[in-house]
């Protein structure tokens, strides 16, 4: 029992070191997005919060070499729209200290996936985290913040 109680307290500095640490923080503003898999930039993403729902656009896409300026794979009226302004997230709402419920568009490949963010390194970057279903089944990237 008292190895279990340090090992409790000896954990939770670690955890908290991934919270957000102001409660007053918010995912509002200019985020760069970096490409999973060999860290190159991929875009500028704005998330902006009007009546406590945050939505987010991409403002400033970084395209790969011949990747389409469109989202042709997308579905609706978001066939074919372009990548510049492209509206990537929406519907997201603070549940304590993350923003959950909505849903986050991969405009490469027009899938949907609900969306949990979560301000992280003193609200310097954001764990943004797709999923299906449940949020063990997904993918996380670090955005960070654009400091002017």
């Amino acid at each position: 029992m008292k190895q279990m109680m340090m090992m409790m307290l000896i954990a939770l500095p670690i955890a908290n070191a991934f919270a957000g640490s102001d409660r007053d923080a918010t995912p509002v503003g200019v985020w760069t997005a970096f490409n999973g898999n060999d860290g190159s930039l991929r875009a500028l993403i704005e998330i902006r919060e009007s009546k406590g729902i945050l939505s987010g656009k991409i403002i400033k896409p970084y395209p790969l070499p011949g990747e389409a300026m469109t989202c042709e794979m997308c579905t609706g009226n978001l066939k074919g729209a372009p990548i510049q302004n492209f509206p990537i997230m929406a519907n997201v709402k603070r549940d304590g200290d993350c923003w959950d419920g909505g849903q986050i568009i991969d405009p490469n490949t027009g899938d949907i996936y609900s969306v949990r963010l979560t301000l992280i390194e003193n609200g310097s970057k954001l764990l943004v985290r797709g999923f299906l279903g449940f949020s063990l089944f997904g993918k996380s990237q670090v955005w960070v913040r654009k400091v002017d």
